[in-house]
């Protein structure tokens, strides 16, 4: 078991579920012993094939991940996205920073094994499997092993349980989690829901119960999200942006994550409007910790209206990390940023 976090009091955790599902938002491992792989349940199971092409799968294994991995070696990332404990095992006995930070560690395991349990990222088991027994939203016909009814995996609470989360702050080799939510999709959704929205995590993440997770990494479904109206007012432009049935802010999720309206004029391309979360670092009595400053994303039938130069090339860009992750090098350009939307002003 990994011994990198301290085991935080429950009161610093918020609820979950009726059923105690053990994630505690990259406290700790989750608590899970004996899980299947994703390969034992694909003998029978077509939804693992859904898995494969999905985020889920690549959660630990993908390049944008890594680069932000290898800037911030914190287990608190890997109990998210390799979260049961065998992955965690099998990244502290093979992590070259882990080993460079903690040399009196275990040695490495030969460099030729089976496949890699971290790289399966959030597979089957995470959500399915407790006890010796898999959970289902519904019991349907016959299984070859124990099936408990678990009707609260079809409420968008039970995504809560990922993908909202505070901010940690580190100091000493500990943590503590802040005020500052580092994702907060699900209260988003909350306020959309309340306001008479439609559809829910599942509905638009897995409609039809397929397991693809589309979100953030789909182009094309990023480009539908997103509509960009553009019409004249006396002598300059006004760009008209909002999001398209998008049950949450957008961008959501990752706290680097970002739109930028861009006009290029004389050769270059300035920004006009940057739509997502801006933090700052804050000095907190000897830790210095991230504050939300500002947030600026579009937010579900709120539209946002942006003047620009006539007669100038625009675009949309879908940025996934932060300045320094474009600069760095880590990961190509071209994976970190995106065109959505361009055109002409009018």
């Amino acid at each position: 078991m990994r011994r990198w976090l301290p085991l935080l009091p429950l009161t610093l955790i918020a609820a979950v579920p009726s059923f105690d599902w053990g994630f505690r938002r990259g406290l700790e491992p989750l608590p899970v012993q004996g899980a299947p792989g994703p390969d034992r349940c694909g003998r029978c199971h077509a939804e693992v094939d859904d898995w494969k092409g999905s985020r889920h799968h690549s959660a630990w294994s993908n390049d944008i991940f890594q680069a932000g991995y290898i800037l911030e070696p914190q287990a608190f990332c890997v109990n998210c996205h390799a979260p049961l404990p065998e992955q965690g095992d099998e990244i502290e006995v093979n992590h070259p920073w882990y080993l460079a930070m903690h040399p009196e560690s275990k040695a490495p395991l030969p460099a030729k094994q089976p496949e890699r349990k971290a790289d399966q990222g959030i597979h089957c088991s995470v959500c399915h499997w407790r006890e010796g027994e898999v959970l289902a939203p519904k019991r349907s016909g016959k299984a070859p092993h124990p099936v408990r009814e678990a009707p609260e995996m079809s409420d968008p609470a039970f995504c809560k349980s990922c993908h909202e989360f505070p901010m940690p702050a580190f100091h000493g080799g500990e943590i503590r989690v802040t005020e500052t939510p580092m994702q907060s999709t699900w209260t988003e959704w909350a306020a959309y829901a309340a306001a008479n929205g439609k559809g829910t995590c599942q509905s638009c993440h897995m409609p039809d119960g397929k397991h693809t997770f589309k979100g953030g990494h789909d182009i094309d479904l990023l480009r539908a999200s997103v509509q960009v109206d553009v019409a004249v007012n006396g002598e300059e432009a006004v760009f008209t942006l909002r999001s398209v049935g998008v049950g949450h802010h957008f961008p959501t999720g990752d706290l680097f994550r970002n739109l930028q309206l861009q006009v290029k004029e004389n050769g270059e391309w300035m920004t006009l409007r940057r739509f997502g979360r801006e933090f700052e670092l804050t000095p907190e009595g000897t830790e210095i910790v991230k504050r939300l400053v500002q947030e600026t994303s579009l937010v579900p039938g709120v539209p946002q209206e942006v003047p620009a130069p006539r007669g100038l090339p625009w675009r949309l860009d879908y940025h996934y990390g932060a300045p320094l992750d474009e600069v760095a090098g880590l990961v190509p350009y071209d994976r970190l940023v995106v065109t959505l939307l361009e055109g002409t002003t009018p």
